[in-house]
Parts: structure tokens; sequence; C-alpha cells
């Protein structure tokens, strides 16, 4: 008799066991189809691991180029910075140097110019004493 108690009080510890771990899963899985229901997209990458591993893969691989390029974008801020001056000061004697050309061909043709006219006027001068003289 104190066997069969011993076995029934076994046998309903292993039901409620049962029904306990059966009431868990239960609230586990609810929880989980909740929670892949919120999160469709999390759902699909649990679903499709090797999508997951390749998208892993190539995020981290594009976080590692992001991070390796950080440094040489900072060396050349740093080195436009400090070349910003002789650039600037390199313009401003280029564009100074721009302008005595340009006033130095202006010249130029303004003298071309007067060249030009003295030759005409030298070219009218002889037309009229060639008409004076000769004979009508």
């Amino acid at each position: 008799m104190l066997k069969e108690l011993g076995d029934r009080a076994i046998n309903s510890s292993n039901n409620l066991t049962d029904a306990m771990s059966k009431n868990v899963q239960s609230s586990l899985e609810s929880l989980w189809n909740n929670w892949v229901g919120n999160h469709p997209i999390i759902g699909f990458f649990v679903s499709h691991p090797l999508i997951s591993i390749i998208v892993i893969i190539t995020l981290i691989l594009t976080i590692w180029g992001v991070i390796q390029m950080i440094p040489s974008l900072l060396v050349q801020l740093w080195v436009s910075v400090f070349k910003s001056p002789f650039i600037l000061g390199k313009s401003l004697l280029k564009n100074n140097q721009q302008d005595t050309f340009k006033e130095e061909f202006y010249q130029l043709i303004l003298k071309k110019l007067d060249a030009i006219e003295s030759k005409q006027n030298q070219l009218e001068q002889q037309l009229s004493q060639s008409k004076t003289q000769q004979p009508n």
C-alpha cells in the first residue's frame, strides 16, 4: 500500500511536471510567435539562417571598411587644412600676376593700334600727295 501511495505520488508529480512544462512551453511559444509577429524582419532572418549569415558578413565588412577609411580621411582633412593658407596665397599671387599680364597685353594692343593708325595716316597722306601731283 505504501508502495502504491509512493507510485501515485510519483505519477501525480510527473503529471504535474508535464503539465507545468507544457504550460511553460506554450507560453514561451506564444511569446515567441507574438514577438516574431511584431518583428517580421528578424523573424525572416531567424527562419533563413544562410541569408542571415551573408547579411551579417556583408555588414561586418562594410563597417570594417568604413572604420579603416576614417584615419585616411582625417589625414586628408588635416593636410588640406594645413595647405589652405599656401593655396590661398598662391591664388592671390596668381590673380595679381594675371592682372599684370592683362595690363601688359592691353598696352601691347594699344601700341599696335597706334602703329596701325600712324601707318594709316601716312598712307592717307601719300595718297593725297599722289592725287595732287597727278595731272588731270
